[in-house]
């Protein structure tokens, strides 16, 4: 910011030559989100509830062009304002709060302190319609992205690149450095995993990776192709070194009925393997576990105009092994997936979901419903259920709204989840303590702002 006042006024006073490097600062711009997140959960009777308020949000600064380069530099802040009991373990089970933490650092939840990440710092090189950004940057992909429902999201560092030719695109990227939602630090990749709940092991022992495993980094390869504005076809491999190999295939396909109406059709098929040792020879330290052959698959079908869509969802994770996607580098790229819960780390799962959403215009009104049946494996399967996790039934509804006026853009976003038991939990609490049987809200505010 220093730098941006200083050229301001050093440049006001001299002829402007949009060649040079001080211009570059000169046309740069600020942008960011002011945010508070008030999130409440209502475990079953018996079991600990939960409550915490933060404010904070984003600030980001970046450069004009020169030559096609940019720079950029942004940071995240978070204030907390209310907090119940985060740190405290539930007296009936030894459970930890599950949502709310990730609104601070889940990493120190005992310490109630203000909280600062230099979230982005990156040189970015843009030609036509691509580019190359090498630095702390967000990224957006099936395996790696932002998760940005808390106060920061999960911010990556390292090399990525997005090339366009015709009717291809191509994504690639390579990276060394994660900084997880709900942590407020930067890590190497082994550092970033098993930050959140490790669950179990295959044989039932606690899972024990964090800090325990190695690995050079993840390399990410996407492959897109639309030929027109209907078809859509993109294919992705995730090579996580020394860990796991993850490949995704996936076609979309919108069939016109007028010039607003569509029907939608998309078919998922997903792959993991095991690479080398998994992260660690002892598997009692290892992530992902030797044998694990995990297939998924997943289709979808809706109708979508302007103002709504309809859809219908389902995915297959077979018994082959547990679906394992570290929850720190993001959300899981399934169909079926509803906020607030996930099948990472499950497998031999059936999941059927509906989701519907409505756009008013007129009104600044966007509201959102799903409803899912999740069938998972037994909770006591260790081999297929690595979070003790029982079938479930899952309801969303979310509502968005836009001031208009002088408020305007200010966003506030309202979201209430339930989950309800339909498995087996053995009376033991620790299989429903924010699980099921669960009721969350979250209330955000978001003032987005640029100066240009």
């Amino acid at each position: 910011m220093i730098l941006w006042i200083f050229h301001t006024s050093a440049f006001a006073q001299e002829k402007k030559d949009t060649t040079t490097l001080a211009y570059a600062f000169h046309e740069g711009s600020v942008r960011g989100n002011l945010r508070n997140a008030l999130l409440l959960t209502n475990n079953a009777p018996g079991l600990t509830d939960y409550q915490a308020d933060a404010i904070g949000g984003h600030l980001v600064y970046q450069t004009g062009s020169f030559k096609g380069f940019r720079l950029a530099v942004g940071t995240h802040f978070t204030f907390p304002l209310t907090t119940s009991g985060l740190s405290e373990p539930d007296p009936a089970t030894g459970a930890l709060n599950r949502y709310e933490a990730t609104l601070f650092d889940v990493t120190k939840p005992q310490e109630k302190r203000n909280l600062a990440l230099v979230s982005l710092l990156n040189l970015t090189w843009q030609w036509k319609d691509s580019r190359i950004i090498l630095g702390r940057q967000w990224l957006n992909t099936p395996f790696i992205n932002m998760q940005d429902n808390r106060m920061q999201p999960t911010a990556v560092e390292g090399f990525y690149s997005d090339i366009r030719l015709q009717k291809w695109k191509v994504e690639a990227a390579w990276l060394r450095g994660i900084a997880p939602r709900g942590t407020m630090h930067w890590y190497n990749v082994a550092g970033s995993m098993g930050l959140y709940p490790q669950g179990t092991n295959s044989d039932g022992s606690r899972g024990n990776y964090l800090a325990n495993v190695k690995t050079s980094g993840i390399g990410l390869l996407g492959l897109h192709y639309e030929p027109d504005q209907h078809l859509h076809l993109q294919a992705w491999e995730q090579y996580a070194d020394n860990l796991f190999n993850t490949v995704l295939v996936q076609g979309d396909y919108k069939v016109p009925l007028d010039k607003d109406a569509r029907w939608l059709f998309s078919l998922q098929y997903i792959r993991q393997d095991i690479v080398q040792d998994g992260g660690h020879a002892d598997p009692a330290k290892a992530y992902f576990s030797n044998g694990n052959r995990v297939n998924v698959i997943g289709a979808r079908t809706g109708w979508e105009n302007n103002r709504a869509r309809a859809l219908l969802n389902y995915t297959r994770i077979t018994a082959g092994g547990r679906f394992s996607m570290p929850r720190e580098w993001g959300t899981e790229p399934f169909f079926t997936f509803l906020s607030r819960e996930r099948n990472e780390g499950a497998g031999g799962v059936h999941a059927a979901s509906v989701t519907v959403k409505w756009e008013f215009p007129k009104q600044h009104l966007t509201v959102e419903g799903g409803y899912g049946r999740y069938y998972m494996p037994d909770v006591k399967q260790y081999t297929l259920n690595k979070y003790g996790m029982p079938s479930y039934n899952h309801t969303k509804i979310g509502v968005d709204y836009v001031c208009g006026g002088k408020l305007q853009p200010l966003r506030l976003s309202a979201l209430y989840i339930y989950k309800g038991d339909k498995g087996d939990t053995y009376n033991n609490p620790k299989y429903v303590i924010n699980k099921v049987n669960v009721s969350h809200f979250a209330f955000v505010v978001n003032y987005p702002f640029s100066t240009k």
